[in-house]
């Protein structure tokens, strides 16, 4: 992925916006990196548009990925790996 990464996201839910959200905000990666069962279909106060690198994306697919084969929600994931 060349150029500026612009992923539209919900760092308090810990979830992306889906293709949809990631158009119409200006987001420049594509929703289908994440499980579907992580995205959010409609907008949130605190979904808004993160400048990343490609490993910081990479590193929260990475762990979205995980959470999902888990089947554990990204906020419980988050905590389980913070201890």
């Amino acid at each position: 992925m060349e150029g500026r990464i612009i992923l539209v996201y919900d760092a308090v839910l810990m979830r992306p916006g889906c293709a949809l959200l990631q158009a119409a905000m200006g987001g420049t990666v594509s929703a289908s990196l994440f499980p579907s069962e992580h995205w959010l279909l409609g907008p949130t106060s605190h979904l808004k548009p993160y400048a990343m690198t490609q490993q910081q994306l990479d590193d929260l697919v990475l762990f979205h990925t995980n959470a999902a084969k888990q089947g554990i929600d990204p906020l419980v994931m988050l905590n389980l790996e913070g201890k």
